[in-house]
């Protein structure tokens, strides 16, 4: 019959499920992992790590 409907779309829910449940983890491994490499470098290897040791 030449009836066109639109294609769906995400949402603004779907935005925000997606930043809660794959942005946020994938950050939050992110910062353990250089809190972890952070505590090793200096306890461990006496070593500077990151940006802090340009200042």
């Amino acid at each position: 019959m030449g009836w066109r409907i639109t294609p769906p779309r995400l949402t603004f829910a779907a935005y925000v499920a997606g930043l809660k449940y794959v942005a946020l983890p994938f950050l939050g491994a992110l910062a353990l992992l250089d809190t972890a490499l952070y505590f090793i470098f200096d306890r461990f290897l006496d070593r500077c790590y990151g940006l802090w040791c340009l200042f």
